[in-house]
């Protein structure tokens, strides 16, 4: 999903083998090697410190580990050499990119992207496939930064690109049923930074989901909320855990309802926020870098963009115009850049 996270690192040790460059701390020598410590204790004197000819440096070496109160999201990280404390790395440390928006104009297949939350004109400008298709936004190759896809109800057919830029696909496959108001969704269900598709029925109020961007059967498979009330499904990492989960927008009532699991059960966050029955269009995206995913509504009406920064009622925390107003245009958000 849009401003992707970094993950946690794993608990790792390692030996450190070979020599960096020193600096003397009274009897002690302190050692960084790829930004762990060594502590290397010095028994006797150092050669013609202590006048000694025969004098010898004995050196031992203790294992260098790290410790996380939690595998999966920011924390303090502990660096242990040993039993011993001697560094500590802040939450905070991990990078998570920012969202920023853009406009598909589906007559023309041209997507019109920007770097920024602000209006302007576009950062990036491009044509790709026929018009009239249903735009995707995701990171497919995990490289961090999202690119375009386009769906094909008809054929039930997914092309997905690599690069913004026109072009052809750099992967297509089908999946799902064609022809049967299915609505293509885009998410990392699984945790492992590549985002893959997904499919919801909204009949029958039923999400399918696939881990890996080729056809197939659905790896999660399951049903939330009301079916055939005209719900918009939505997608985002709502709680910082590195794994996007679904959502619903009921644009009669202008409410949200989202879940922190890919499972059927009650809304975790429910809320609302815009005017109800004014034809907005959700959006979802990292727009302040910290981590979670919070919800905006797109005015067709006046091309206008309100973006929440917490997945709360209120006020939105920007507003902006971009791009011309009319049917036709779809908004977007994601990290273009991998800023």
């Amino acid at each position: 999903m849009p401003g992707k996270k970094t993950k946690s690192r794993k608990q790792r040790a390692m030996k450190v083998q070979r020599w960096q460059p020193r600096v003397a701390i009274g009897g002690a020598v302190i050692t960084c090697v790829a930004g762990l410590f060594m502590i290397l204790a010095y028994s006797g004197a150092l050669n013609g410190a202590s006048g000694g000819k025969n004098s010898r440096a004995q050196i031992t070496t203790q294992t260098i580990s790290t410790q996380s109160f939690n595998s999966t999201t920011p924390s303090k990280e502990y660096i242990y050499a040993g039993s011993r404390l001697v560094a500590t790395e802040e939450a905070g440390s991990n990078n998570h990119g920012s969202a920023t928006i853009g406009i598909y104009n589906s007559a023309y297949a041209a997507f019109f992207l920007r770097n920024s939350n602000v209006g302007g004109v576009a950062d990036i400008y491009f044509n790709y496939g026929p018009p009239n298709l249903v735009p995707l936004v995701g990171d497919w190759n995990g490289d961090g930064v999202d690119t375009v896809g386009l769906y094909d109800p008809a054929h039930a057919a997914f092309f997905l690109r690599n690069t913004n830029s026109g072009g052809v696909a750099d992967i297509t496959f089908t999946f799902g049923p064609a022809g049967l108001g299915l609505i293509p969704i885009v998410g990392d269900w699984n945790g492992d930074g590549i985002d893959t598709v997904g499919l919801y029925d909204p009949a029958h109020a039923a999400f399918f989901l696939r881990n890996s961007n080729v056809g197939g059967v659905a790896d999660i498979t399951f049903t939330f909320g009301p079916a055939g009330l005209g719900f918009i499904p939505i997608v985002g990492d709502w709680n910082g855990d590195g794994v996007d989960t679904v959502g619903l927008y009921d644009p009669a009532n202008a409410a949200f309802f989202l879940r922190n699991s890919n499972n059927g059960g009650v809304a975790d966050i429910t809320f609302t926020f815009g005017p109800g029955n004014m034809g907005f269009i959700p959006i979802v995206g990292d727009w302040d870098k910290d981590g979670v995913d919070t919800i905006g509504v797109y005015d067709p009406g006046h091309a206008g963009f309100f973006l929440r920064n917490t997945n709360t009622g209120g006020i939105a925390d920007l507003s902006f115009t971009y791009g011309p107003v009319g049917s036709g245009i779809v908004p977007l958000a994601g990290n273009w850049d991998g800023q």
